[in-house]
């Protein structure tokens, strides 16, 4: 128990945390802005010390080094091909795992469709493309996912110091 005499003793000491609250808003600031067509999210967490970003456009997801292209919910896009401007089809599937490894989700956040309508490819393979062509299963078309400019708004983003994960052009 605290005698009385003890209390105000400590109530009249300085407070060593003065002054270190966290600012407004708490950790994490995040700013947005529209970038070469794309819309860029930077997302400062002043507690990690550690800046990273978002790009969007509509049905598609640029994160930590990945492209995430988003169908319709009811979609199953567990065998879907993709194709970089007028390249050949490729099984989306031979590059899920280091699309996993780069941190996309690969799995649904409702039950219903396992694929999640979400076809997840690795940046490196559509830095400087214009667009990339993907047909999320046999049954249906395909749809195409304009690009342009991502090589740009990546930029713009690495210049606001975001950790970007690990891109690189095809064949470099």
């Amino acid at each position: 128990m605290f005698h009385p005499l003890m209390l105000a003793l400590l109530a009249s000491l300085p407070n060593p945390l003065a002054g270190l609250h966290p600012p407004r808003g708490g950790d994490v600031q995040v700013s947005t802005q529209d970038v070469a067509g794309w819309r860029l999210e930077v997302k400062h967490d002043l507690f990690e010390g550690r800046t990273s970003c978002r790009l969007r456009r509509p049905g598609t997801l640029y994160e930590r080094g990945v492209i995430t292209f988003q169908f319709a919910p009811n979609v199953n896009t567990a065998n879907a091909f993709f194709r970089v401007d007028a390249g050949a089809p490729q099984p989306a599937g031979a590059v899920a795992i280091e699309a996993a490894g780069l941190g996309a989700r690969l799995h649904p956040d409702k039950p219903g469709n396992d694929s999640g309508a979400l076809v997840a490819i690795p940046a490196r393979l559509l830095i400087g493309a214009g667009y990339v062509s993907i047909r999320p299963n046999p049954t249906l078309g395909h749809r195409d996912f304009n690009l342009r400019n991502l090589a740009s708004a990546l930029e713009s983003a690495r210049q606001k110091g975001c950790d970007l994960g690990p891109q690189s052009p095809p064949n470099s």
